[in-house]
């Protein structure tokens, strides 16, 4: 079976009209805050360390814009309320929901935010939000792994066991913005992916069935899936920055299919969408044999229709039996 899909432009938003009416008075300075390195040097007692030239790289300032500080900081509150040391939950599964994050990323999160050590200061939440959005694509991979502890699963009824798994369930559920049709469907999706990425690792070695460190793992995520951070940044991003109201702001859109597939479900498309952007936002389906016709004659009738001066890509899905 087979069917073609082409990938429709993608969705674009009208310029948003400016709610705040500040008067023009100068802002305040803002001392950026810079992150120190934990990396040691070692240099051999019989070898003079080299001097740093005035023009060597400064250390990475990472910005916080007043206003963006001002509403990061109004969320906090809500969140941790001062007359509460406790999470307010309701708060935050209604700030999730509002931005249409699936129930078992809510759910995550929940258990992410309620054990979370910043909680007791704001620089702490800053800097986490800053790590998760700002920092690198590294560090908001290695932050989903942090999260795999807290992911929101049934434990006693698939083996989840493997933190490789956990991390692949996590980037599909970030990727596809919606929520599985069964747990089942979750874990056979993530344990696909966490097999590819290990015989990437292990150089096509199917012999080998261990679980990877997330040092050895990221390499394979950052050739095959470059895309794979940017739902958690994008979402970060727009909920506690307000970056959908900057002009710089590229927004992350999840893969949508016109018509239902029984061969690209949504976790094969966020995958896709995960190794390249001109593969994330609207796909059309072209053709498909379940409701087209198997013959060659019925294809070449479809295919042929498409605009193919519209240049974006198309893909033909199959499988055997």
């Amino acid at each position: 079976m087979g069917n073609s899909l082409n990938q429709e432009a993608a969705p674009t938003t009208s310029d948003k009209s400016k709610k705040s009416t500040k008067n023009p008075v100068a802002e305040p300075t803002v001392e950026p805050r810079r992150r120190s390195s934990s990396a040691t040097s070692m240099v051999d007692s019989n070898e003079q360390p080299r001097r740093r030239s005035s023009s060597a790289a400064a250390p990475a300032s990472f910005y916080v814009t007043p206003e963006e500080r001002e509403h990061i900081k109004l969320l906090y509150g809500l969140l941790w309320p001062r007359e509460k040391d406790y999470l307010d939950e309701e708060f935050l599964i209604t700030m999730l929901t509002s931005y249409n994050v699936a129930p078992t990323l809510t759910k995550t999160m929940k258990s992410i935010f309620a054990t979370a050590k910043f909680k007791n200061t704001y620089e702490g939440f800053e800097d986490f939000l800053i790590e998760c959005t700002r920092m690198s694509s590294t560090a908001s991979l290695h932050i989903i792994w942090k999260f795999t502890r807290f992911l929101a699963i049934s434990e006693d009824k698939f083996d989840w066991t493997s933190r490789c798994k956990r991390f692949c369930a996590l980037l599909l559920l970030f990727s596809t913005g919606k929520e599985p049709d069964s747990e089942e469907e979750l874990y056979h999706s993530a344990t696909e992916l966490a097999a590819f990425y290990t015989q990437i690792v292990h150089r096509n070695d199917t012999s080998v069935d261990c679980d990877v460190d997330f040092n050895t793992l990221q390499n394979a995520v950052h050739v095959y899936s470059p895309q794979a951070a940017r739902p958690l940044q994008a979402l970060f991003a727009t909920i506690f920055f307000h970056a959908d109201e900057s002009p710089s702001f590229h927004p992350y859109v999840p893969p949508q299919t016109s018509t239902q597939s029984t061969l690209l479900n949504n976790f094969a498309a966020g995958f896709l969408a995960m190794a390249a952007e001109p593969l994330q936002g609207s796909w059309k389906c072209l053709y498909t044999m379940a409701t087209d016709g198997i013959s060659f004659n019925r294809i070449v009738h479809h295919v042929l229709g498409y605009d193919v001066r519209r240049s974006f890509p198309t893909i033909a899905p199959c499988t055997d039996d």
